[in-house]
């Protein structure tokens, strides 16, 4: 492209220079202004790359910082290990099994800031964007409605995954949520799969009308997700958001 932009502006200076008097005065202003043109076009250009590698290079620095930061806790981690492993009868002693313990979430937080994180929760968000897990709803014609969604809050994008989402066993659906498929297994589970979600990002909210169980006055949602880069399934844990009517 520098090239180009050199070769044309050359031969516009040439035109220019060897005819001369010989072009119409509307011929040498047309030159002209495609010669500066051409200038600021180039100077666009470069600004533009130059911006671009300065934004990639803080890309660049901001992971470089991450890996640095991990290495020292694997460093950080690895010491105390050792420490324990040292101690006389380690495997005995519940302090040093403590320790032990707390080696083994250490790890487990490193592994997982390389993971996708979902945050579930009701929409709107509350005031300065905190997370909704309880509402209080009208019920309407003998159907509640809410509105939910979720929030991916690691530092890498969430790939090719799927949301689960299972009310309590006595209520049923009053209309299929957006884009989601029935659970042959279940009939108050729907699932609906999603291409990607980046870091900081949330899904567009999910309506969901429920009919609620009678006799009581709340009930929970409960969700399960997976991606190709997200932690494994925790079916004994699911995220649960309490509606009250």
């Amino acid at each position: 492209m520098k090239t180009l932009f050199v070769l044309v502006s050359g031969v516009l200076l040439m035109i220019s220079a060897i005819l001369g008097e010989k072009l119409s005065k509307k011929l040498r202003i047309a030159i002209w202004i495609l010669f500066v043109i051409l200038l600021i076009s180039y100077a666009y250009i470069n600004i533009s790359m130059e911006n671009k590698r300065k934004i990639e290079k803080g890309k660049d620095d901001t992971r470089i910082s991450d890996l640095t930061k991990t290495n020292q806790q694997v460093l950080e981690i690895n010491k105390e290990l050792l420490q324990v492993v040292k101690a006389p009868n380690f495997a005995k002693n519940p302090e040093t099994l403590s320790k032990v313990d707390k080696i083994e979430r250490n790890l487990s937080l490193i592994e997982n800031k390389s993971k996708a994180i979902l945050r579930f929760t009701f929409w709107p968000l509350g005031s300065n964007g905190t997370f909704i897990d309880k509402l209080n709803v009208l019920v309407e014609n003998g159907v509640v409605t809410v509105d939910f969604t979720a929030k991916n809050i690691s530092t890498v994008q969430a790939k090719n995954g799927q949301v689960w989402i299972q009310i309590c066993d006595r209520c049923k659906f009053a209309e299929e949520p957006q884009g989601s498929t029935i659970q042959p297994s279940s009939d108050v589970i729907r699932r609906w799969h999603f291409d990607s979600l980046y870091a900081g990002s949330y899904f567009d909210e999910t309506k969901l009308k429920i009919i609620p169980p009678s006799g009581s006055k709340s009930f929970e949602i409960a969700f399960k997700y997976s991606c190709e880069n997200c932690p494994p399934i925790d079916y004994e844990h699911p995220q649960k958001l309490m509606v009250n009517y």
